[in-house]
């Protein structure tokens, strides 16, 4: 069984911009990517299409790896012009994520480094470096770290947290392995709808289950919705979306 946190680094960098029009976006349960779309565009969420759904998906990671107009140019070849549009349209829309983005390359270069809300840094010494591309892949970097990494940490509390309710509960599954936003478990026969169950709820409310387990960990940062989704399958390749406490295919 893998359950994933869906569109994880997507729901902290909105809490880590306090940015309410997305944080409302996650807490609805429309398609993020599709709903940007629309508000950027200005277009009914129906009308966009797969292709503009693409662009803006597009332009979501690369604000979160903290690229421009001319990423999107490099990476997914569309024309700097468009892409200029998108993103003057796209910070009008959503004012807190340029502040943010300023922020935290303002931040990097007071200090020397950046950090989560949980207080690990990264230094950054190429943050003042002459040469120009060295300063802004620190720039960059001075953006994605604190969201890879904040997202990490709270992947790690969750599968602190679930490992001691397993054993709590006396379950014989295993947890054998994190992948990105995800933690994999090897099912005992019979209890694949309990731990399902135990580990998105867990991964859901973390902040909740973190209170009680972990006191001294600051979770007030995070202000946006989580999601878990469940997957299962006899091995990789072969894993399928499972309905928790559901009727599955």
């Amino acid at each position: 069984m893998s359950v994933d946190y869906a569109g994880m680094e997507l729901r902290v960098f909105a809490s880590l911009a306090k940015c309410n029009a997305m944080i409302d976006i996650h807490k609805s349960g429309v398609d993020f990517h599709t709903m940007i779309g629309a508000m950027v565009s200005g277009k009914d969420y129906e009308d966009i299409t797969k292709e503009e759904r693409y662009r803006y998906k597009w332009t979501n990671w690369t604000l979160l790896y903290g690229g421009d107009a001319y990423t999107l140019y490099r990476l997914y070849q569309i024309p700097l012009p468009e892409g200029e549009l998108i993103m003057r349209k796209y910070f009008n829309r959503f004012p807190e994520v340029p502040l943010y983005l300023k922020y935290c390359a303002e931040f990097a270069a007071t200090h020397g480094y950046v950090e989560t809300p949980f207080g690990n840094r990264r230094m950054l010494p190429d943050i003042h470096s002459p040469v120009e591309w060295k300063q802004k892949k620190a720039e960059r970097e001075a953006v994605n770290t604190p969201v890879q990494g904040t997202a990490g940490i709270v992947l790690l509390m969750a599968l602190a947290i679930i490992d001691n309710m397993m054993y709590e509960q006396e379950l014989k599954s295993m947890l054998v392995n994190t992948v990105h936003d995800s933690i994999d478990t090897d099912i005992y026969p019979g209890e694949l709808d309990t731990v399902a169950k135990l580990q998105v709820d867990v991964m859901e409310n973390i902040q909740g289950y973190a209170m009680e387990y972990m006191p001294q960990v600051d979770m007030d940062w995070l202000i946006c919705p989580l999601k878990a989704d469940v997957e299962v399958g006899t091995h990789y390749g072969s894993l399928e979306h499972y309905i928790v406490g559901g009727q599955n295919g």
